[in-house]
């Protein structure tokens, strides 16, 4: 599957993914960030909710291979067919 998601994403073309961090909020429980996803120069911002589990602050996001203008693949005539859903786990390291 490896080889089939390098080749989803044209990963001798575009090699790199680059996750940005572009603003962290506090609010009384978590934190919000702003977070932008680069995939095959494609950028999308999205709002992720962080909380803090054991010394780490840990964000979840769905996202869509169609935000990034991916198809997903099929295989087997269309037996196999991978979802568009793609999700992100961001784990950050804390000093408290």
């Amino acid at each position: 599957m490896t080889k089939d998601f390098q080749k989803i994403l044209n990963a001798e073309k575009y090699p790199e993914m680059t996750i940005k961090f572009i603003k962290f909020i506090k609010n009384q429980k978590n934190f919000i960030a702003v977070v932008e996803v680069k995939m095959m120069n494609q950028s999308r911002r999205y709002n992720v909710e962080f909380e803090l589990e054991n010394n780490k602050m840990i964000g979840r996001k769905n996202v869509k291979f169609s935000d990034f203008n991916i198809t997903p693949p099929k295989k087997m005539g269309g037996m196999i067919v991978v979802k568009d859903d793609l999700d992100l786990t961001f784990c950050l390291a804390t000093k408290i």
